[in-house]
């Protein structure tokens, strides 16, 4: 018997997958997220949900934690010069995760705007059972 907490989490997981699914009458391969733009999972406004590839979803929360870790621990550390370049890495990170999430961002507001997308904007590939993903 699988414990509630895991049960609850199935069931929340699947309302804003599908929710998002819904919206944009598209299949979503296992291969994807649904990623809360806020990081609130309380939140599931669409404007704050995104498709992401869930190799890049998960770069996402590691830089998003390792950046909230190391501010909490700044202030243990007392050479300025090792906390600058700490942080400078963990900067580059974020921004090289940050630049592939604008993408998937360009891909939705494609999307929400019906106009498609001459660079391949759009969530076409999901269409017809995600068999072109």
């Amino acid at each position: 018997m699988q414990p509630v907490f895991e049960m609850e989490t199935l069931f929340f997981n699947m309302t804003y997958r599908k929710f998002y699914s819904q919206k944009f009458q598209i299949t979503i391969p296992t291969e994807f997220d649904i990623h809360h733009l806020d990081f609130n999972h309380d939140n599931d406004d669409i404007k704050n949900l995104l498709l992401l590839p869930k190799e890049l979803h998960e770069r996402l929360h590691k830089a998003h934690r390792e950046m909230r870790m190391w501010e909490i621990k700044a202030d243990a550390i007392e050479s300025y010069s090792n906390l600058t370049l700490i942080k400078a890495s963990m900067m580059k990170e974020m921004s090289e995760v940050l630049i592939d999430v604008a993408y998937w961002l360009r891909v939705k507001e494609m999307e929400l705007l019906q106009i498609g997308g001459e660079f391949g904007y759009n969530y076409n590939s999901f269409r017809n059972g995600g068999k072109n993903c």
